[in-house]
């Protein structure tokens, strides 16, 4: 509960000006549920008629991008947020897979499969996929997931450790190790192939735990791509052609 009010917000334009965008609707909660507590707000960039980018779908040619910097990166380092033209990623190195279910607040993927250290897993994904800036870790259909954590379990050659203080069910004992091998991981989409590093998957729950940043969606019966996945890659949503492309990037370089 809370309330739904307008205001005038300003962006800064890639030249350095200043551009004002009038009358957009935003609101100021006073009762909350969900997980946002302690957040300042949240920016909706979904399909939704009130969210910030179908607000200004005409002025940014209902397009747009992120690029978020890594989990570890100092808090000095920004993710860019960019609208319209200045969503351009780069000429090589660009896949793209469609958006599916136009009329959706969420963005839904057709996830066809996912290999562990390069092999295929034999998965029923379906296309109940979203791809969500918002979400932490990446969570998958309960099945798939116990299939996948199984792979890895099985791929990494480390004893066991205890990261479910921090919410982790597979974790491995590093202590003392200076480097190790880890699993490939790819997620294999609609026309694109995505093939994050293994800091993108793997997450040190303290100096000697390493743990699988991943989990099961529970009763969700869905599958999420979270943020933690996508670290480092320039991730651009074009709504027109409902077209999703991406690229690896240095974000704190852009």
């Amino acid at each position: 509960m809370g309330d739904l009010s307008t205001e005038t917000i300003t962006l800064t334009t890639t030249g350095g000006g200043r551009q004002q965008l009038p009358n957009v609707v935003f609101g100021c909660g006073h009762t909350n549920m969900g997980t946002l507590g302690g957040a300042a707000g949240i920016v909706g960039l979904g399909q939704g008629p009130v969210s910030l980018t179908s607000q200004l779908a005409a002025q940014i040619q209902n397009r747009f991008s992120y690029c978020l910097v890594s989990f570890d990166d100092a808090r000095s380092k920004t993710s860019p947020l960019l609208f319209g033209a200045a969503a351009s990623l780069p000429q090589s190195g660009v896949k793209s897979t469609p958006i599916l279910k136009k009329g959706s607040t969420y963005y839904y993927l057709s996830l066809n499969g996912i290999s562990v250290n390069g092999q295929q897993l034999n998965l029923n994904l379906g296309k109940d996929t979203i791809i969500d800036s918002g979400t932490t870790l990446t969570l998958l259909e309960g099945k798939a997931y116990s299939k996948v954590r199984a792979a890895f379990k099985k791929a990494i050659k480390l004893p066991p450790g205890d990261g479910s203080n921090a919410g982790f069910d597979l974790c491995f004992n590093v202590k003392g190790l200076s480097s190790y091998t880890l699993p490939s991981l790819s997620l294999h989409l609609t026309n694109a192939d995505f093939n994050p590093p293994p800091e993108n998957y793997f997450l040190l729950a303290d100096s000697n735990t390493l743990c699988l940043a991943m989990g099961s969606s529970g009763t969700l019966g869905l599958s999420i791509l979270g943020n933690l996945l996508q670290q480092n890659y320039h991730i651009l949503y074009d709504r027109t052609s409902s077209t999703l492309s991406f690229a690896p990037t240095r974000c704190d370089t852009l």
